[in-house]
C-alpha cells in the first residue's frame, strides 16, 4: 500500500547470523533542491510476514557544501590540572566531531561491499582443535608431544565462537594540523589453556580495547586530499598506557559536506571508503555505539 515498494534482495555473501545487508542506489535529479530528505520504511520479512518496522530518513547532501563548510574545527585548549597535575585538553564545544557510520569496500571488479559498521560482528570460520584428556585432567597438545591424533586420550573440541567487532570510532581534525581518533573494538579468541578437552568445552578470552590515537594531518581549505601521520596510540581512559589496539586510517581522497565526511584510500587491492557523520556534539545517541548499550 505504498506509493513505491521494493522487495530488496539480501546480499548473502555479506550478511551475518544476526544482520542482513542490502544496498539502495539513488540517482541525482536535475533541479533538486539540497539538502533533499525523505522517509524510507524498512520491513524485514520472513515468508512475506513483516517481523519489525524501521523508519529512517534519507538525506541527499548538497555536493557543493565543501564551498561553505570545513571538516576542521578549533584546536582544543590544553592546561595542567591543578589537582591531578595531568595535562587536560578541552575542545571549544566538546570533541568527537566526526562519528564513524560504516566502511565501504570497492574491489578490483567495481563491486561494492560493506566491510565494517558499528556493532557488526565478523565471525571467524568454525574449526576443530585437539588436546588430551587423561584421568579427567585436560592437557593442551602443545604441552605433551604424545598428545596427537591416534592417541586414545586425544580429543577434539569445536571452536565456533570467535569474532571481531568494531563498536565505535570518532575522528577530530583540528585547524592546527593535529588530529585524534578514538576507536573501541572487541575480539574473542580461542585459548587452548582454558579449554576442557574432557568435557569438550572450548575456552575463549575476550579482549576489549578503547584507544586514543593522535598525529598530524595536512588538510587545507578546498583540498580533496588528506594525509595522516600517526604519533602515538594510547589507552583512551589511561593515557599513561600505550595501546596496540585500534585500526589504522589511510591517507587518500577526501570528500565532505556540512554533515558527512568520507576518507577513501587504496587497501588490499581495492578501495576502502570510511564514512563519518558530523555529531554536533550530541552525546546521547553516541551511547548506543558502545557494547554496554547492547548488554
Amino acid at each position: 500500500n505504498s506509493s513505491l515498494y521494493f522487495d530488496v534482495p539480501i546480499i548473502e555473501a555479506e550478511s551475518q547470523e544476526t544482520s542482513d545487508v542490502f544496498f539502495l542506489y539513488l540517482e541525482d535529479v536535475d533541479g533538486m533542491d539540497f539538502p533533499f530528505s525523505f522517509e524510507v520504511t524498512i520491513l524485514p520479512h520472513v515468508n512475506g510476514i513483516p517481523i519489525k518496522k524501521f523508519v529512517r530518513v534519507v538525506t541527499k547532501e548538497d555536493p557543493e557544501d565543501d564551498d561553505v563548510c570545513s571538516p576542521v574545527f578549533p584546536a582544543p585548549i590544553c592546561f595542567e590540572d591543578s589537582v591531578t597535575k595531568k595535562r587536560v585538553c578541552q575542545c571549544e564545544s566538546g570533541c568527537w566531531y566526526w562519528i564513524w557510520e560504516f566502511t565501504l569496500v570497492e574491489d578490483n571488479t567495481g563491486d561494492k561491499h560493506s566491510a565494517y559498521a558499528p556493532g557488526m560482528f565478523i565471525d571467524h570460520p568454525i574449526y576443530q582443535h585437539g588436546g588430551c584428556c587423561s584421568g579427567n585432567f585436560s592437557i593442551p597438545a602443545k604441552y605433551d608431544p604424545y598428545c596427537v591424533s591416534g592417541n586414545p586420550e586425544y580429543k577434539l573440541v569445536t571452536v565456533d565462537d570467535q569474532y571481531y567487532v568494531r563498536y565505535f570510532e570518532a575522528l577530530d581534525l583540528f585547524e592546527n594540523g593535529i588530529y585524534e581518533r578514538f576507536t573501541y573494538h572487541e575480539s574473542k579468541n580461542y585459548v587452548p589453556d582454558s579449554t576442557n578437552y574432557c568435557t569438550g568445552e572450548a575456552g575463549y578470552v575476550v579482549d576489549r580495547q578503547f584507544s586514543r590515537e593522535t598525529g598530524t594531518h595536512n588538510f587545507s581549505n578546498g583540498s580533496d586530499l588528506i594525509q595522516f601521520k600517526i604519533d602515538q596510540r594510547r589507552d583512551a581512559l589511561d593515557h599513561s598506557i600505550l595501546s596496540d589496539g585500534g585500526w589504522p586510517i589511510g591517507s587518500g581522497d577526501l570528500f565532505y559536506t556540512c554533515h558527512n565526511l568520507i576518507v577513501s584510500f587504496p587497501f588490499n587491492g581495492g578501495r576502502w571508503s570510511v564514512v563519518y557523520r558530523r555529531s554536533d556534539v550530541n552525546y546521547n545517541p553516541l551511547e548506543t555505539y558502545f557494547p554496554e548499550y547492547y548488554e
